[in-house]
């Protein structure tokens, strides 16, 4: 009796001690874990979340403590010396404590009450005492105002100069740096760098290319806003992933990376075809974003990788006409191209077409019967042209799986067809099965007639749904009668 009396009592909740010994449990399951895998639940919290943990019990301060992975960020502190002061006390509690990642973020290096440019070198010092795997130096958190200028002036205050002892740290695998400066040295060692990723950094012509030649293992490599690169030449095997944008003095680029399967191009300008010689005959993943491109140019391009399977071309000024065959596309995404007015596709295995930007006439043939096309068509005016040119490119999407069409909710008017013109005209998407109208909350005008008009668009759909962001609202269709019902 008395043990069927203590089960109706937790089942109801439990006496205080009930209660408390389960809590005690609880606690002792988590503290009691090994160091190693206290320290990966910290890796996956946010750094100051990571760091509140210390004040949780003697156990989590001895953890925090040990914790390997020190990530400072001066955008969280209101004052740079108590930042400063946060950061040295953090260190000395780890003065036993080989660190493996380390991360620092600074507003910027305005001359002020502290040195903190001798301060940055002393903790780069500690952090690199062992064997330091990431490092990741930021100079302009929160301060994205601070103008470049090219680093023109050689003693912009704004930029930190990299302390020589970087390039011998054997152990790092992934180096990050923004808004610093780097500095020629006699002698690299980084055996084990995978990652070099270098945004608004000046470097004398020759150092980033010193870094990449020496660096054997290097698979990912990223130069946003660098200055100082001129004539740059990259022969790497080992190379995967390079993401260029803006180097405003850069004069040639050569790469020779056989094994490259992602590039990422963004110039601002119309220095592409002068300047890029791209031998990477296995690259899957291309993207080019502000660039002015000739046919020829890019058609050589394009045919000189057989193996290539996503292709994202963004605020490029194209050729007129267009032509696309390629075997192995899957992706292609096409956003606001100036010049544009005829695209022809040829790709059979094709899932997945993305096009922003004005009216043009698309010729899609030979594609796969999973494709899911999305189209964001901005008219110049909407009037009986547009519609006409509507029912046009919509007519070469009626093999597609899906079809979405994109637009803002005082814009739907785009997509209600005339009566008129439906009494007068065949259907363009005879065959298509799942249409989608993606739409803001903002509310629709004229939302039966937008329902009509989609439904004459494509009169043997099995779905149609109208997503507005969060909200989404489903129209499903018995395949013999047009007997439907909306699913929230």
């Amino acid at each position: 009796m008395e043990s069927s009396q203590r089960g109706k009592q937790r089942l109801k909740g439990g006496s205080k001690e009930t209660m408390e010994e389960v809590t005690n449990n609880t606690k002792d399951r988590i503290t009691e874990l090994p160091e190693g895998i206290l320290h990966m639940i910290l890796a996956f919290l946010e750094a100051k979340d990571a760091a509140r943990t210390s004040s949780l019990s003697k156990r989590w301060e001895s953890v925090w403590v040990s914790f390997p992975v020190l990530d400072f960020d001066e955008t969280f502190w209101p004052s740079r010396k108590k930042f400063i002061d946060y950061v040295k006390n953090s260190l000395q509690q780890r003065s036993q404590v080989y660190i493996q990642k380390f991360k620092l973020c600074m507003k910027n290096l305005k001359p002020g009450k502290f040195k903190i440019s001798s301060c940055i070198d002393s903790w780069i010092k500690f952090a690199t005492k062992g064997n330091l795997e990431e490092l990741a130096i930021n100079m302009s958190a929160n301060n994205d105002s601070i103008p470049l200028l090219h680093f023109e002036d050689k003693k912009c205050r704004f930029c930190y100069r990299l302390p020589q002892s970087i390039y011998r740290t054997e152990s790092l695998t992934v180096l990050k740096l923004r808004r610093c400066k780097l500095v020629p040295s006699n002698e690299v060692k980084l055996p084990c760098l995978k990652t070099l990723s270098l945004e608004e950094i000046h470097a004398e012509d020759g150092i980033v290319q010193n870094l990449v030649s020496t660096s054997l293992l290097v698979e990912t490599l990223i130069l946003i806003r660098c200055s100082g690169l001129k004539d740059f030449y990259c022969s790497s095997s080992q190379l995967q992933t390079l993401i260029v944008e803006y180097l405003p003095e850069l004069n040639k680029f050569d790469i020779e990376t056989p094994n490259l399967q992602s590039f990422s191009v963004a110039l601002y300008n119309d220095l592409f075809t002068k300047l890029f010689q791209i031998n990477a005959a296995r690259l899957k993943s291309l993207s080019l974003r502000c660039l002015t491109i000739a046919e020829e140019i890019f058609h050589g391009l394009i045919s000189k990788l057989p193996l290539l399977e996503n292709l994202k071309v963004v605020r490029c000024g194209l050729p007129r006409k267009l032509k696309l065959y390629k075997r192995k596309l899957t992706s292609l995404v096409v956003f606001k191209c100036k010049n544009l007015v005829e695209l022809g596709i040829d790709a059979p295995k094709l899932i997945l077409f993305n096009y922003t930007g004005q009216m043009l006439q698309i010729s899609l043939m030979n594609t796969s019967c999973k494709l899911h096309v999305e189209l964001h068509l901005k008219p110049i005016a909407v009037d009986s042209r547009w519609f006409s040119e509507l029912r046009e490119i919509l007519g070469w999407f009626g093999h597609a799986q899906i079809l979405t069409i994109c637009c803002k909710a005082h814009k739907t008017e785009r997509f209600i067809i005339p009566k008129e013109l439906r009494e007068s005209s065949v259907p363009p998407l005879l065959d298509l099965k799942h249409l989608q109208l993606l739409t803001s909350t903002e509310s629709i005008m004229n939302y039966e007639e937008l329902i009509d008009s989609l439904l004459w668009i494509s009169p043997n759909i099995e779905t149609l749904s109208i997503d507005m962001d969060s909200s989404c609202k489903t129209l499903k269709f018995q395949p013999k009668d047009l007997l439907g019902e909306w699913e929230e």
